[in-house]
Protein backbone atom coordinates (compact mmCIF):
# COMPACT_ATOMS: atom_id res chain seq x y z
CA UNK A 1 0.00 0.00 0.00
CA UNK A 2 1.50 3.25 -1.20
CA UNK A 3 2.24 5.91 1.74
CA UNK A 4 0.46 9.35 2.05
CA UNK A 5 2.11 12.51 0.99
CA UNK A 6 1.27 14.13 4.03
CA UNK A 7 2.43 11.46 6.39
CA UNK A 8 5.72 11.03 4.62
CA UNK A 9 5.82 15.57 4.44
CA UNK A 10 5.39 15.19 8.75
CA UNK A 11 7.83 12.48 8.82
CA UNK A 12 10.30 14.47 6.88
CA UNK A 13 10.10 17.76 8.47
CA UNK A 14 12.36 19.22 11.18
CA UNK A 15 11.90 20.11 14.50
CA UNK A 16 11.40 23.87 14.62
CA UNK A 17 14.46 25.75 16.71
CA UNK A 18 14.49 29.01 17.90
CA UNK A 19 17.22 31.05 15.97
CA UNK A 20 19.92 32.56 18.41
CA UNK A 21 19.59 36.35 19.80
CA UNK A 22 15.72 35.67 20.53
CA UNK A 23 15.76 35.75 23.95
CA UNK A 24 15.84 38.03 26.55
CA UNK A 25 14.63 38.83 30.17
CA UNK A 26 11.31 39.65 30.30
CA UNK A 27 11.70 42.90 31.88
CA UNK A 28 14.01 44.39 29.60
CA UNK A 29 11.30 43.38 26.81
CA UNK A 30 8.00 44.93 28.06
CA UNK A 31 6.24 46.82 30.85
CA UNK A 32 3.87 46.10 33.25
CA UNK A 33 1.60 49.16 34.00
CA UNK A 34 -1.15 48.87 36.93
CA UNK A 35 -4.80 50.57 36.72
CA UNK A 36 -7.30 51.50 39.56
CA UNK A 37 -10.84 51.72 38.35
CA UNK A 38 -14.44 51.64 40.15
CA UNK A 39 -15.53 48.37 40.77
CA UNK A 40 -18.48 48.86 38.16
CA UNK A 41 -16.22 49.22 35.08
CA UNK A 42 -16.31 45.83 33.12
CA UNK A 43 -14.46 43.66 30.70
CA UNK A 44 -16.87 45.32 28.09
CA UNK A 45 -15.37 48.90 28.78
CA UNK A 46 -12.24 47.86 29.11
CA UNK A 47 -11.83 46.73 25.89
CA UNK A 48 -13.02 49.49 23.94
CA UNK A 49 -9.93 51.19 22.65
CA UNK A 50 -11.38 54.52 23.33
CA UNK A 51 -11.61 53.74 27.18
CA UNK A 52 -7.83 54.20 27.01
CA UNK A 53 -7.91 57.31 25.41
CA UNK A 54 -6.50 59.57 28.40
CA UNK A 55 -3.47 57.07 28.87
CA UNK A 56 -2.40 55.48 25.34
CA UNK A 57 0.18 57.31 24.91
CA UNK A 58 2.44 56.09 27.92
CA UNK A 59 0.86 52.45 26.69
CA UNK A 60 3.55 50.34 24.88
CA UNK A 61 2.65 46.98 22.66
CA UNK A 62 3.58 44.12 23.55
CA UNK A 63 3.36 45.18 27.47
CA UNK A 64 0.72 44.23 30.14
CA UNK A 65 -1.84 46.35 32.06
CA UNK A 66 -2.81 44.78 35.63
CA UNK A 67 -6.56 46.57 36.20
CA UNK A 68 -7.58 46.16 39.97
CA UNK A 69 -11.19 47.63 41.18
CA UNK A 70 -10.76 50.14 44.19
CA UNK A 71 -12.85 47.83 46.35
CA UNK A 72 -10.73 45.16 45.53
CA UNK A 73 -13.59 42.71 44.27
CA UNK A 74 -12.18 41.97 41.21
CA UNK A 75 -8.50 41.62 39.52
CA UNK A 76 -7.65 41.79 35.41
CA UNK A 77 -4.93 41.18 33.34
CA UNK A 78 -4.91 42.55 29.61
CA UNK A 79 -2.31 42.24 26.89
CA UNK A 80 -1.51 45.40 24.95
CA UNK A 81 -1.76 44.25 20.82
CA UNK A 82 -1.90 48.06 19.60
CA UNK A 83 -2.22 51.76 20.33
CA UNK A 84 -2.55 54.87 18.64
CA UNK A 85 -1.99 58.11 20.14
CA UNK A 86 -5.36 58.36 22.10
CA UNK A 87 -6.43 54.32 21.70
CA UNK A 88 -5.20 51.13 22.98
CA UNK A 89 -6.44 47.70 21.88
CA UNK A 90 -6.35 45.13 24.88
CA UNK A 91 -7.10 41.40 25.10
CA UNK A 92 -8.02 40.09 28.26
CA UNK A 93 -5.61 37.77 29.31
CA UNK A 94 -7.43 36.86 32.40
CA UNK A 95 -10.58 38.43 35.46
CA UNK A 96 -10.72 37.18 38.87
CA UNK A 97 -13.22 37.61 41.63
CA UNK A 98 -11.30 38.21 44.02
CA UNK A 99 -12.91 36.35 47.75
CA UNK A 100 -16.10 38.46 48.52
CA UNK A 101 -15.40 40.60 51.44
CA UNK A 102 -17.45 40.21 54.78
CA UNK A 103 -20.69 42.44 53.93
CA UNK A 104 -19.69 45.90 56.25
CA UNK A 105 -22.75 47.69 56.82
CA UNK A 106 -22.36 51.38 56.91
CA UNK A 107 -23.58 53.14 59.68
CA UNK A 108 -27.09 55.36 59.36
CA UNK A 109 -26.68 58.73 58.88
CA UNK A 110 -23.22 58.07 57.36
CA UNK A 111 -21.81 57.39 53.66
CA UNK A 112 -18.94 55.25 52.69
CA UNK A 113 -17.09 55.85 49.07
CA UNK A 114 -13.82 56.08 47.10
CA UNK A 115 -13.38 59.93 46.64
CA UNK A 116 -9.79 59.79 44.51
CA UNK A 117 -6.16 58.38 44.79
CA UNK A 118 -5.33 61.41 47.28
CA UNK A 119 -8.05 61.21 49.79
CA UNK A 120 -8.99 57.45 48.86
CA UNK A 121 -12.00 55.82 50.75
CA UNK A 122 -13.85 58.70 52.88
CA UNK A 123 -16.94 58.40 55.51
CA UNK A 124 -18.73 61.39 55.31
CA UNK A 125 -21.76 62.35 58.12
CA UNK A 126 -25.05 62.75 55.63
CA UNK A 127 -26.41 65.59 58.08
CA UNK A 128 -24.37 68.15 57.66
CA UNK A 129 -22.04 66.44 54.61
CA UNK A 130 -18.41 66.89 56.44
CA UNK A 131 -15.79 64.14 55.48
CA UNK A 132 -14.72 62.77 59.41
CA UNK A 133 -12.72 60.13 57.81
CA UNK A 134 -9.90 59.68 54.76
CA UNK A 135 -7.26 58.07 53.64
CA UNK A 136 -8.53 54.47 54.78
CA UNK A 137 -7.20 52.20 52.23
CA UNK A 138 -10.12 50.17 51.42
CA UNK A 139 -14.03 50.53 52.29
CA UNK A 140 -13.35 47.63 54.86
CA UNK A 141 -11.39 49.95 56.69
CA UNK A 142 -13.05 53.31 56.52
CA UNK A 143 -16.63 51.23 57.76
CA UNK A 144 -14.27 49.85 60.65
CA UNK A 145 -13.02 53.15 61.73
CA UNK A 146 -16.56 54.49 61.34
CA UNK A 147 -18.26 51.72 63.45
CA UNK A 148 -15.88 52.19 65.98
CA UNK A 149 -16.39 56.02 65.77
CA UNK A 150 -20.11 55.97 66.39
CA UNK A 151 -19.57 53.36 69.29
CA UNK A 152 -17.46 56.10 71.16
CA UNK A 153 -19.54 58.68 70.10
CA UNK A 154 -22.75 57.27 71.43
Amino acid sequence: MPEDKNTTAKQERKPAQLAAGNIQLAQHARNVFRVRVNAEVTNEDMIQPMFWANEAGQLSVGSTVEVVAHDHSWFAEYYILSKGIDWAKLALMRWVVLEAKTANVVPKGYNVEYVNDELKWCATRLADQRRIISGQPSREAAIVWLDNHVRKAA
